[in-house]
């Protein structure tokens, strides 16, 4: 049977989602896998649905998140599976007299000798995991594993050929049949394991909306920005870009498609808009700066300055109508102005209005 790996365990949201579901699955499928040998002691076939139910609960109650923390669990809960040819099996003793519990287990020690499959007239001895087997006490929980031969798989597989588990310990002696369920279900088993209880793809989370994960990817980038800055004193060049989506996410507006001619952003009325942004240290905003080359050539209503600190969060949002600044544009005076068509901070804020925050 194959292993378990981290691809078949979810992540804790989506198994959170899909929990109650799948508990209710597994709870038929354990069902369908238990077989009461006497009074006091069960045999649960293990599969891989039965362990990875194990592994998930034990990272959700224990909280074990980080991949090197799940795999532990999967390599403690693989040693369990069924390996080709053979079930694996965990054995509960269940004693009713919580006083009676140590006297009733030391009643049964050695019981690892005694406990079997039949099948048709053969008996096929369990092993047990010698880890837990000690001379003077035995544990209520025993894992444990029949091996089967060629022709024991055969005779297992013919439902005419009878299938019991047996318990022969002098202190302890019962007999159970394996029924027709719980034998179609073994039999999965031993040709390579039953298909999920579950598709956990269907409770996977919707992926986020563009917006979001364009703003998830702008934040680490301003932390890429910053970095990159403090180790080469050189910009990484997308200022621009994060002061286009805090214009957005700011003012409600809605980004053109990339390459748009002329403008960057409309709002809900149609009013096009192109985004000017500065990110500016607090020494340098004490000194007279300007804004990037303003397009007159093309259809446009207004320009948004987003002024940021050296961190890329945004200080203000400046507005300023399209007359105001292609009269501020024009006026003689400034070769910056008139040339490159680049106006100071400290004259667009003349020309214009704050927009964000809107109150001060």
């Amino acid at each position: 049977m194959r292993p378990l790996t981290l691809a078949d365990i979810p992540p804790p949201a989506v198994f959170a989602a899909a929990r109650s579901e799948l508990k209710q699955r597994v709870i038929a499928h354990k069902a369908a896998r238990r077989v009461a040998v006497g009074d006091c002691a069960s045999l649960l076939f293990e599969d891989r649905e039965t362990l990875r139910w194990q592994v998930l609960e034990m990272c959700r109650v224990e909280g074990v998140r980080d991949a090197a923390g799940v795999q532990r669990e999967l390599d403690i809960y693989n040693e369990l599976l069924p390996v080709e040819g053979a079930l694996s099996a965990t054995l509960f003793i269940e004693i009713g007299e919580p006083g009676q519990v140590r006297a009733e287990l030391d009643r049964l020690i050695g019981l690892d000798e005694y406990v079997s499959m039949q099948i048709g007239g053969e008996y096929i001895r369990a092993g047990f995991d010698p880890r837990q087997m000690e001379e003077d006490r035995i544990s209520a929980v025993q894992y444990l594993r029949f091996a089967l031969s060629p022709a024991q798989l055969r005779a297992f597989a013919d439902p005419a050929v009878p299938l019991r588990l047996a318990i022969s310990h002098p202190n302890y002696a019962h007999t159970a049949e394996i029924g027709g369920e719980t034998r179609a279900s073994l039999l999965q088993d031993l040709r390579g394991g039953a298909p999920p209880l579950l598709d956990f793809a269907a409770y996977a989370p919707a992926p986020a909306p563009a917006s979001v994960q364009i703003g998830e990817i702008l934040e680490r980038a301003k932390q890429a920005a910053v970095d990159y800055y403090q180790l080469t004193g050189k910009p990484l060049g997308i200022t621009g870009e994060i002061g286009e989506y805090e214009a957005m996410r700011l003012l409600g507006l809605t980004l053109a498609e990339a390459r748009e001619s002329g403008y960057d952003a409309t709002d809900e009325n149609g009013v096009h808009y192109q985004i000017k942004t500065r990110s500016l240290s607090s020494a340098a905003r004490k000194k007279s700066q300007r804004i990037g080359s303003i397009n007159l050539r093309h259809s446009w209503d207004f320009v948004l300055l987003v002024l940021m600190d050296e961190n890329f969060q945004t200080l203000e949002i400046w507005k300023a109508r399209r007359d105001a600044v292609e009269e501020a544009l024009n006026a003689p005076g400034s070769r910056a102005r008139n040339e490159r068509r680049a106006l100071a901070i400290s004259k667009f804020k003349q020309i214009g209005e704050m927009v964000w925050p809107s109150e001060r």
